[in-house]
């Protein structure tokens, strides 16, 4: 009969080391994150409709210039999310109206999914292999 017996010992050294991959990890998340959605911001800004009617009084473009994406916020310890879409308090008026008519969010979206992954994984190796 054989007995098994197992010993492990997390010193001081090796815990700050684990803890300081752990930040280097995290901070690489949000860097991979901040990455995808600034891709994100791109392909939903060139799917953004403009404007093109015969009123002088309408501002052109305003849409697809609020599209961009918001602070990256941390989720649990190892993830991290960020949301795209037009900001601003006038173009929040008509933004849900020419979504439901043209949508242009949910393509872009689409369009960029696969990209955006490797553009993620990308960035999240370059970041981590800086803070290693």
């Amino acid at each position: 009969m054989a007995d098994n017996f197992s010993f492990s010992m997390a010193t001081a050294p090796a815990q700050a080391e684990l803890k300081r991959m752990q930040r280097s990890m995290q901070t690489a998340n949000v860097s991979a994150v901040r990455a995808a959605g600034a891709a994100l911001t791109k392909v939903a800004r060139a799917h953004a409709p403009v404007y093109s009617g015969d009123r002088a009084d309408v501002p052109r473009g305003r849409l697809r210039k609020s599209i961009s994406a918001g602070k990256v916020e941390r989720v649990g310890l190892s993830s991290a999310s960020v949301k795209v879409g037009p900001r601003g308090p006038i173009v929040h008026l008509y933004a849900g109206k020419i979504e439901a008519e043209d949508p242009f969010m949910s393509p872009a979206y689409r369009e960029s999914a696969g990209e955006l992954a490797t553009i993620a994984a990308v960035a999240y190796a370059a970041a981590l292999e800086k803070k290693l």
